[in-house]
This record gives structure tokens, sequence and C-alpha cells, in this order.
């Protein structure tokens, strides 16, 4: 299954061991659109890991 490709609302991360780029993520999105998704567990080309 994959989930698309990343963009400025859109943002994979692997594990949660990226849990502070995952926060530098959603902070920008969240100042600049207000909103924005962002998924654990994803690789960056929109692969679920298994």
């Amino acid at each position: 299954m994959n989930l698309g490709i990343e963009s400025e609302l859109l943002e994979f991360k692997e594990s949660t061991a990226e849990l502070h780029q995952a926060i530098e993520s959603i902070v920008s999105m969240l100042n600049k659109h207000g909103y924005g998704e962002l998924y654990f567990g994803v690789k960056d080309n929109g692969d679920i890991k298994w």
C-alpha cells in the first residue's frame, strides 16, 4: 500500500525515532497552513512499513 508523495501538508516518518524531526515538520505545517498530516511507519516514498 502506498500513501502517495510528501508535500507541504503531508509528511512521512519511518519511526518514532524521528520524533524531533517530526515535531519540526508539523510545527512548520501548522505555522504556514494551520493544518497538516504526519504519519509514522511510512517510508519517504509513501510505502507503509510492514
